[in-house]
């Protein structure tokens, strides 16, 4: 009930303040946009401003974007790239160094495309609705950072095919029909590590890739939360040892009564006391032990604390504005 309340005073404030929120335009492009070689936007009419070596998007577009430069950053700013259902969003085949931020990306085949790409930055981006993947790794695209997306509704969200040595951190990965995040086929040594797996047909799946490190993820009702297909010799690693732990699993039925690297000494320690069993070769020695709806609760507090805060400010900055305060005038000498 308490919950129900405080999202109710949130949205509710939320709506009030969104109203004074101007509509923003769609820019629309009649062909595929590139950022070639040299630096030149193709068309040069379409919504992107280059300062220096960064590309800030002015409008919501729609239309892909193919980055023919490396060593750059494209800055969304908070827009949108809507495509019709084909195609990639962003293609950064062959690129290194390179920042997407900032962007909203929706109705491709794939969102972002990295094929032969290293080195590249994704971060703090929204990816949501494309057919098939909302980011793509691909033939020996290693060393980049993956880190803070939201992507959701997509058949699977971060999948890496013959990649390795990537950081996957802080993305929210949540309604997918396949896979959360997926290694296939020799995707070894990457870190997949403070993601959020959310009601997804499978949250993390590894095949025939090997040292593999996933943990400080939670994975939250998931049908199934992980599993694997290895070849002989493969081994991944589902937590971080003791007293670092492992991974939170909506599903783990366990205690946690005991502590130590065996888990036989009294008291609580936060981590479970037996390991949880993805399959018959890979476990989370050590789950993380908490409760998801005390967690629930306390976020919802808080956003419901900072969005009267930030209202009662605005109204009190206005009404202070508005009226005219009128000094007496002094006594008589």
């Amino acid at each position: 009930m308490k919950n129900h309340l405080l999202m109710g005073l949130s949205i509710t404030i939320l709506c009030s303040i969104l109203v004074f929120i101007p509509r923003i335009n769609t820019a629309r492009a009649s062909d595929t946009i590139y950022i070639r070689s040299n630096g030149s936007i193709d068309p040069s009419s379409v919504a992107i401003e280059r300062s220096g070596n960064t590309f800030t998007l002015t409008s919501d577009i729609s239309d892909s974007i193919v980055v023919e430069r490396s060593n750059i950053v494209i800055d969304g700013a908070g827009y949108i790239l809507e495509g019709d259902g084909t195609g990639n969003g962003l293609d950064l085949s062959e690129r290194s160094y390179v920042t997407i931020r900032n962007l909203t990306i929706t109705d491709f085949n794939y969102g972002i495309w990295l094929a032969g790409s290293s080195n590249n930055n994704i971060t703090g981006n929204k990816i949501v609705s494309n057919d098939y993947t909302g980011i793509s790794l691909r033939d020996s695209s290693d060393h980049n950072n993956v880190v803070g997306n939201n992507l959701t509704d997509q058949r699977d969200g971060i999948e890496l095919r013959h990649s390795s040595h990537n950081d996957l951190v802080g993305n929210s990965v949540s309604k997918c029909s396949y896979y959360g995040i997926a290694c296939f086929e020799s995707s070894d040594d990457n870190s997949i590590t403070e993601n959020n797996m959310t009601d997804n047909r499978e949250g993390v799946y590894i095949s025939q890739s090997t040292d593999n490190h996933v943990y400080h993820n939670r994975f939250t009702n998931n049908t199934s939360q992980a599993d694997t297909y290895l070849l002989v010799g493969q081994v991944n690693f589902w937590d971080n040892g003791y007293p670092s732990g492992g991974n939170f699993w909506s599903d783990y039925n366990g205690t946690d009564s005991y502590s130590g690297t065996d888990q036989n000494i009294t008291g609580s320690d936060k981590i479970g006391d037996t390991p949880y069993i993805i399959n018959s070769r890979n476990q989370d020695q050590y789950p993380l032990f908490s409760t998801a709806s005390g967690d629930s609760n306390w976020l919802l507090l808080v956003a419901a604390i900072v969005t009267v805060g930030v209202v009662v400010a605005f109204v009190l900055v206005f009404y202070m504005r508005k009226r005219s305060v009128k000094l007496p005038p002094p006594p008589p000498s």
